[in-house]
C-alpha cells in the first residue's frame, strides 16, 4: 500500500476507512498503481415498533397490552437486546416479567398502568451497539353512562335501568329514589352494564308509576379510583 512493500497476498484485512492508492507489482518488477476507497460499514440501527409501526410516542388506554419489537438494520452475526422502563414490572418475554438486563428478546408486550418510557439497546456479533427510546402515554377512560329514561314493559328492550360504561368498571352502590325521597331500589358490587343488576320498575313487588326519579352511583374503576354520581330519568309506562 505503500509502495515500498509488497505481499503475496491480494488481500488485506482491517483497513480503516479510507482512500488508498493501491500498487500491483508483476513478475518483471513492474509496478503499477490503481485508486481504491475502504468506505465505512453501514451504521447498526435499532427502531422500537408498536404494532409494526415506527413511532417515538404512543398513546393507549389503561389496560392495553401492547407488542414492542425491536427492528434492526444492518447487524453483524447474532444480535442480543437489553430493555429497560422508567417503570418496572410493565414487560413481558413469553410469562416471565421484569425491569431490565433478562429480557432478551427482540419481541416484548407492554402493558404499561401509567405513562412510560422504554429503552432497547442492541449489540451485534462484531461489538456494534445501537439504542432506541419509546414514550408510551396511558389514558384512563372513565365512563360510566345512565340512561335517561326506561320503559318496564316486558318488550325486551329498554326494561330495567341499567349502569352502562368501560368494561372493567364496578358499581360499588346503585340507588334509585322516588320524588319524595324514599328509596325505592338499591344494588351493590355491579358489573358495569350487567343487563340483569338494574331496577324493573317496581317497589315492594308493585309497579311504580311513571314519572322522574332520582338515582346515585359510586363507580370503582379498573385502577382502584372511585367516582360518585347523581341524576335522574323518566320511567315510561
Amino acid at each position: 500500500m505503500d509502495g515500498q512493500q509488497f505481499f503475496g497476498s491480494s488481500t488485506l484485512i482491517a483497513l480503516e476507512a479510507d482512500d488508498y492508492d493501491v500498487y500491483i507489482k508483476d513478475i518483471n518488477g513492474c509496478v503499477f498503481s490503481i485508486p481504491a476507497t475502504v468506505e465505512e460499514p453501514p451504521k447498526l440501527t435499532v427502531d422500537i415498533l408498536v404494532w409494526n409501526e415506527s413511532v417515538e410516542e404512543y398513546v393507549v388506554e389503561y389496560g392495553s397490552r401492547i407488542p414492542l419489537l425491536a427492528d434492526i438494520e444492518n447487524a453483524q452475526g447474532n444480535v442480543f437486546f437489553t430493555w429497560d422502563a422508567a417503570y418496572c414490572g410493565t414487560l413481558e418475554q413469553d410469562t416471565m416479567s421484569d425491569c431490565t438486563g433478562t429480557l432478551t428478546s427482540s419481541a416484548l408486550w407492554s402493558t404499561p398502568d401509567y405513562s412510560n418510557d422504554y429503552f432497547v439497546l442492541a449489540i451485534d456479533s462484531m461489538g456494534c451497539e445501537a439504542e432506541d427510546h419509546l414514550q408510551v402515554h396511558v389514558t384512563k377512560v372513565r365512563r360510566v353512562v345512565v340512561p335517561t329514561g326506561f320503559s318496564p314493559n316486558e318488550s325486551g328492550t329498554n326494561d330495567r335501568l341499567v349502569v352502562h360504561g368501560k368494561s372493567g368498571t364496578m358499581i360499588k352502590l346503585f340507588q334509585v329514589f322516588d320524588r319524595w325521597g324514599e328509596l325505592v331500589f338499591q344494588d351493590v358490587d355491579i358489573p358495569i352494564n350487567e343487563l340483569s343488576r338494574g331496577w324493573d320498575g317496581t317497589f315492594k313487588s308493585k309497579e311504580m308509576p311513571p314519572g322522574v326519579y332520582a338515582w346515585y352511583l359510586e363507580a370503582e374503576y379498573e385502577d382502584g379510583m372511585t367516582e360518585n354520581f347523581r341524576g335522574e330519568t323518566t320511567l315510561i309506562r
